[in-house]
């Protein structure tokens, strides 16, 4: 996926169609950081742990039918 073109809105409104989850969102990101990161050295520090973990609770609050706040996921 190439998440480079998505915007605020089309993540939303993929999220709440199920057209991806957010945990998919967040390893696509990891996966970016990890081809590109190498060679600019711009993150110092990766907590994967944390938003895999906030990505699950996103994606359970959509599967449980309750409101996610404007920027769940990101």
């Amino acid at each position: 996926m190439d998440i480079s073109k998505l915007t605020i809105t089309s993540f939303q409104k993929g999220l709440r169609e199920k057209k991806f989850s957010a945990l998919e969102i967040a390893r696509a990101v990891f996966e970016n950081i990890e081809e590109r990161d190498g060679d600019i050295g711009a993150y110092l520090r990766i907590l994967k742990d944390d938003a895999y973990a906030q990505a699950e609770a996103v994606d359970i609050r959509i599967a449980e039918h309750r409101e996610v706040p404007p920027l769940g996921g990101v």
